[in-house]
């Protein structure tokens, strides 16, 4: 789930009595700035979008000045894992929710 649906899934668990972490575990995806001002922080994954625009753009352009120039192998860009306080171990009881 993206960041922001994260945060309103952390809400609605905390309004319904349960703990973020100890109950419920929540990972965004997205890497927003407001990650890090809720309460608890959430863990996200950041996409490394600048570097992907960067990346591209560097690619595009380089066709542009030389259309003849080979097919450029694909380039991995690894998300990076910010973890943060919505996330922790598995409760004891073995029960899982999945939000």
């Amino acid at each position: 789930m993206n960041d922001r649906i994260a945060i309103g899934a952390m809400k609605a668990i905390l309004e319904g009595g349960l703990q973020v972490p100890s109950n419920v575990s929540i990972v965004g995806f997205d890497n927003l700035d407001v990650t890090a001002w809720t309460h608890p922080t959430v863990t996200t994954i950041d996409q490394q979008v600048e570097l992907l625009m960067a990346t591209a753009a560097s690619v595009l352009m380089q066709q542009i000045r030389d259309p003849e120039t080979e097919k450029h192998q694909a380039q991995l860009i690894r998300p990076v894992l910010k973890n943060r306080m919505s996330t922790g171990p598995v409760p004891l009881s073995g029960k899982t929710a999945v939000a």
